[in-house]
């Protein structure tokens, strides 16, 4: 619609304010609305890319981030993992379901072996001897495969299934931790250890978004590769 006052042109292709020497076709015309349909599907094309391997990647139950360590009675990763991966469009296997099935315990393996990054929490509230002993696992047989650690020490006179923490008992399982963070760090490479859960996860986004994570070259899934659920303490 034009203005009366908006002064009008003949079609002169010499003249740079007619519309004939634009070369863009008209908002009303056959063409330009091939144009603009060609740009929008170049459009969604680029942004479908990302989209389209996601996709592949949970057809084959392939995830990006597996969430390792102890399970019950932790809410780390609904509380803190979970909403930061969703929120950023990071694909993630949880094994903290209820009951532990042979099928379960298949897909786990199966995850915990395509990962592109694995997250081990350590956390405070729960012994995580079998959580640890697999990180070391991972540190000596998959130097491949990219390890993101947190460790938290645990506080003297805290319950654990009932018991109270101390003495000998909080010594040994304090110096458990601190020999694993030790380890991890002699493979700065592949494995890092981190202060907290939220640090460790905009750590790993960061990575993925990035494209600095390879996929795994080995399928060694550890712990699950034998029928072990991480999440047994």
């Amino acid at each position: 619609m034009r203005l009366e006052d908006e002064p009008t042109y003949d079609a002169d292709p010499e003249d740079p304010r007619s519309s004939a020497a634009v070369k863009i076709p008209s908002a009303q015309s056959q063409s330009y609305a091939d144009h603009m349909e060609t740009q929008l599907e170049r459009a969604h094309t680029r942004k479908g890319r990302k989209a389209v391997k996601k996709e592949k990647r949970e057809a084959a139950g392939v995830v990006q981030v597996f969430l390792g360590g102890a399970c019950n009675p932790t809410i780390w990763r609904k509380r803190n993992a979970i909403p930061l991966l969703k929120k950023h469009g990071i694909t993630f296997f949880n094994p903290q379901r209820s009951g532990l099935t042979r099928a379960m315990l298949q897909q786990e393996a199966k995850a915990k072996q395509s990962a592109l990054v694995l997250l081990f929490v350590i956390p405070q509230n729960t012994r995580s001897i079998l959580a640890m002993i697999e990180v070391a696992e991972y540190l000596c047989v998959s130097k491949r495969r990219n390890v993101v650690v947190v460790i938290e020490p645990i506080q003297e006179q805290t319950v654990i299934a009932h018991q109270v923490i101390k003495g000998r008992e909080l010594e040994e399982l304090n110096k458990g931790r601190f020999y694993l963070e030790h380890l991890v760090k002699r493979h700065p490479d592949t494995h890092i250890v981190m202060d907290n859960v939220h640090e460790a996860v905009m750590h790993i986004i960061g990575k993925i978004k990035n494209g600095e994570y390879r996929p795994p070259r080995d399928g060694n899934g550890c712990c699950s590769a034998t029928g072990v659920s991480c999440c047994l303490m």
